[in-house]
């Protein structure tokens, strides 16, 4: 690969950066909603009406659902470069398969947390138990969340498959390409097996706690990978420059 392709990294890495950002800020969110309005950062269906009640309440909700949202932003810069550095160095057919399941994870994402937030945004606040429009508002607030959770529910879902699927691939390209950190191919490895992990709490609840480690795993290994990025970009540029060392 040219030098001066290589120094085109330097945004994708950024982005990743901000990615990594934008998740672990809005994983702050969910344990601010937790510690403010006294239960899980979910609209769920045993619960819908107290649910509601609660997100009407937060202020944090709101600002909890855009950020998750508006993750794909980053994501979209970051992901297509991650995979050519990859798939010039390793497997193509590896690499294509894990950005196919990367993007259908963040379509999944995407849609996930727009229809929350239209349950936060749209229904929650016109929400007052006992009122004429009670059985209204939960009824569509039913329907959403149906959906919702069917595309990416805590730890389950259509979403979970695809970022284990993901995190699989890219951990084995990562560990056979050797220009990123030892422990962010550990941190995908270990992210796709909790996630898959994370699937079967439908029979055991707990594993609920394993899928959200998953979760923290993938944050880590995009770290990683942004990190891995943003080095070769620094060693290149001052490669470039006669003198200094790379």
């Amino acid at each position: 690969m040219a030098k001066g392709s290589k120094a085109a990294w330097s945004l994708p890495a950024w982005a990743g950066l901000g990615l990594v950002a934008a998740m672990v800020f809005g994983f702050g969110l969910d344990m601010a909603i937790v510690a403010t309005t006294g239960g899980p950062p979910a609209v769920q269906q045993a619960t819908l009406g107290a649910d509601l009640d609660r997100v009407a309440r937060s202020a944090t909700w709101p600002a909890e659902g855009w950020t998750y949202t508006l993750m794909v932003v980053p994501a979209c810069a970051f992901l297509p470069a991650l995979h050519r550095r990859l798939k010039d160095r390793e497997d193509p057919d590896l690499s294509d398969t894990a950005l196919a399941a990367f993007v259908g994870f963040w379509i999944v994402h995407t849609i996930h947390n727009a229809v929350i937030l239209g349950v936060v945004q749209g229904l929650a606040p016109a929400y007052v138990a006992g009122s004429p429009s009670a059985a209204a508002v939960e009824a569509s607030a039913r329907g959403l969340v149906g959906v919702s959770d069917a595309l990416f529910g805590p730890g389950s879902g259509l979403g979970t498959v695809l970022l284990a699927v993901a995190s699989l691939a890219y951990g084995l390209q990562m560990r056979r390409s050797g220009a990123f950190p030892g422990w962010a191919a550990k941190a995908a490895s270990g992210s796709a097996v909790c996630s898959f992990v994370g699937l079967l709490q439908f029979a055991f609840g707990p594993l609920l706690i394993v899928g959200l480690v998953g979760w923290i795993l993938f944050i880590a290994w995009t770290a990683g990978a942004a990190v891995g990025m943003r080095r070769e970009t620094v060693q290149v540029q001052a490669a470039a420059v006669p003198g200094v060392e790379a």
